[in-house]
């Protein structure tokens, strides 16, 4: 995933919870379902950027942050991926 317009990512630096980031690119979402579940829907939506290949620009980003949130809401779990890759018991 690539984005190359320099004030969508200015935008997107300034954002500090999973609430902001729905709110700013207007995706609606139901606090109950999200106050809990915050890391599971941010984990889901850096996994539907990391599948992303090429640039992503404002409408395919929110785009992404919906799916994430759809994904969510049907109980999808993100796929377990380990930051230093070294081993599976961290995660």
């Amino acid at each position: 995933m690539l984005i190359t317009d320099t004030a969508l990512q200015q935008e997107i630096d300034t954002l500090e919870s999973a609430e902001a980031f729905l709110q700013h690119f207007k995706v609606e979402f139901d606090q109950a379902l999200l106050r809990p579940k915050r890391l599971l829907f941010m984990r889901l939506f850096k996994q539907e950027l990391d599948r992303e290949p090429g640039e992503v620009d404002r409408q395919h980003y929110r785009r992404l942050l919906a799916k994430a949130y759809c994904l969510l809401e049907r109980g999808v779990i993100p796929q377990s991926t380990s930051s230093c890759g070294g081993c599976e018991g961290c995660d």
